[in-house]
């Protein structure tokens, strides 16, 4: 079967500062101002009633904005996922531009004195119902003290049963990502800079270096500006199937575009435009997004 291509033209694109920044949250006001094209797996039929066995949406300028690839993942690989990272239970407060405009704020001592460095207020994190957690090797600018730029991720050391048990969906995810025919390119480009990396700071047998787990919270209008450059975005959605979640659709607000990925698709995006997600209104989801992290050819052998 084809793939369905979709282009999109200058003329309909968003064009308003207000809305097209980090942190701005897609609420119904914004939402309205955005109208977007959610797309789903009723639109792999077209008028003529041809089947196309994905969706392929281009920005003007003939780049791919995202590729939506429906069942793609077998079930009997993505349940056993979805039952061990819907454990994830680490904070947002890392990434306060995914959580809403200006949240990283000066933190102060107990004495008043102002400390070296910026934080989420508690006030807000205890608001926020969606949980975190991020899988695999990671490479922080920014070391805690007594720890080094290369590491494994908390969770990682702390639930090794939890990343064993994902590593069968992670390697399908990618083989989806490699086989794709549309973004072939984009993968040997990927690819390229992956074998600069140390095998002992990538995930072995993937174009991949990391994967960032979210569950059940509608992100803030944001860049993914933690990938290494001239990578793309591949993200995969899990959920209970006796218990469907609503909502929580991922947009591009600029392109007025977006997509609700199910249990089994897979979504290769451009994180580098900004996106976001519209409210979750009922259920649970389990956002999964892998990636290569910046500079990882630099961790050590």
């Amino acid at each position: 079967m084809r793939l369905r291509r979709i282009g999109l033209k200058q003329a309909n694109l968003l064009d308003d500062p207000t809305i097209l920044k980090v942190g701005v949250n897609i609420d119904s006001a914004v939402q309205k101002t955005i109208a977007p094209t959610i797309i789903t797996r009723k639109h792999l039929r077209d008028k003529s009633g041809e089947l196309y066995r994905g969706i392929a949406v281009f920005k003007p300028d003939n780049k791919p904005l995202f590729v939506f690839l429906p069942n793609a993942i077998e079930e009997s690989i993505w349940l056993p996922a979805y039952k061990l990272l819907n454990t994830v239970k680490g904070g947002l407060d890392n990434r306060p531009g995914v959580i809403g405009e200006n949240m990283r704020l000066e933190r102060r001592r107990k004495s008043g004195e102002v400390g070296k460095f910026k934080a989420v207020p508690l006030g807000v994190m205890k608001t926020i119902k969606g949980k975190a957690g991020t899988l695999g090797p990671y490479r922080s600018e920014k070391p805690k003290p007594n720890g080094t730029h290369c590491e494994r991720t908390a969770w990682t050391l702390q639930k090794p049963q939890v990343w064993l048990g994902v590593n069968e969906f992670v390697r399908k995810v990618d083989e989806v990502y490699r086989d794709e025919p549309a973004l072939r390119e984009h993968y040997a480009i990927q690819k390229k800079y992956i074998d600069t990396v140390s095998e002992d700071w990538k995930i072995t047998g993937t174009n991949f270096t990391t994967m960032y787990v979210l569950k059940d919270h509608a992100t803030a209008i944001h860049l993914d500006d933690f990938d290494e450059d001239d990578t793309f975005g591949v993200m995969a959605s899990l959920g209970n199937p006796d218990d469907p979640w609503q909502g929580n659709e991922i947009v591009w607000p600029k392109y007025r575009f977006g997509c609700d990925y199910r249990p089994g698709d897979v979504l290769l995006g451009d994180v580098h435009e900004f996106h976001g997600n519209l409210p979750l209104t009922h259920g649970t989801r389990v956002s999964c997004i892998f990636f290569v992290r910046q500079k990882m050819h630099r961790c050590p052998d």
